[in-house]
């Protein structure tokens, strides 16, 4: 048990007694290849009250009179295989929300992430206001089944490799195999905006978890998010975010 925050810490096998984690609105899978908790873990146990484990077998079963969690599987590299566990977890719990946080960003890993039943997936590093507002999301929402395996996964893959380039909608189609219209509505379809919308929403989180480096400035973090212009990246960080990005960098709001 760490004192400091409020949240339980486990590594043996076996589970965990669902009386132990009430209150608790975090699973906290920790299958990176270190052995310290990292530091959106510890944000996370603050903001949500979490518990982290460090094998599959230790994450509680949902089913009886369990209180209702969010499952966040952190992981490094995923090896061949590596997601088998998680595939049968969600087997057994189809209704449990699942995000995965990982260090490989490749086609092959997000669509691997979709077949194991993710609701969720996060290229590292991961912004904390981006892993706070998605968690919230999952707990606010009444349980519902898992989403089948979206179409698009590989355009999403390709925005977090390269959202600092400039991303066309042929380019992402092409990585789709599918044609630029047909593209443009499955993705309207299975994410809920256009593709362009995306690609702004994305660049600008980053924007926001990069203006929280207090040494940083707002040009250089337009340029880093893909903004070749200064004023348009404040323009559009305003219309998005409410206030400018020095107002929201000199606020502390990341």
């Amino acid at each position: 048990m760490v004192m400091q925050h409020d949240f339980l810490q486990v590594s043996r096998s076996g589970g965990v007694d669902p009386e132990a984690r009430e209150g608790v609105g975090l699973v906290w899978a920790d299958l990176t290849r270190g052995s310290a908790a990292s530091p959106l873990f510890a944000r996370a146990a603050e903001c949500f009250g979490a518990m982290r484990v460090t094998e599959w077998s230790a994450i509680p079963a949902t089913s009886g009179s369990a209180p209702p969690f969010v499952l966040c599987v952190e992981i490094d590299r995923v090896l061949p295989g590596e997601l088998e566990p998680l595939r049968r977890i969600t087997a057994r719990n189809p209704s449990l929300p699942v995000l995965m946080l990982a260090g490989d960003h490749c086609d092959e890993v997000v669509l691997e992430a979709l077949r194991a039943r993710v609701w969720d997936y996060l290229p590292q590093p991961v912004p904390w206001c981006e892993l706070e507002r998605r968690v919230t999301g999952f707990l606010d929402r009444t349980p519902v089944p898992a989403p089948r395996e979206q179409r698009t996964a590989s355009a999403i893959a390709l925005v977090a490799e390269r959202f600092r380039e400039r991303v066309d909608l042929d380019t992402a189609a092409q990585r789709c195999h599918m044609s630029a219209s047909h593209f443009s509505r499955v993705f309207k379809r299975e994410q809920g905006m256009t593709f362009s919308r995306y690609l702004l929403e994305y660049r600008i989180r980053r924007a926001c978890d990069l203006l929280s480096e207090a040494h940083r400035s707002v040009k250089e973090v337009g340029f880093d998010v893909g903004f070749n212009d200064a004023a348009y990246f404040s323009r559009t960080f305003r219309r998005c975010v409410g206030m400018c990005p020095t107002e929201y960098q000199s606020s502390g709001a990341g």
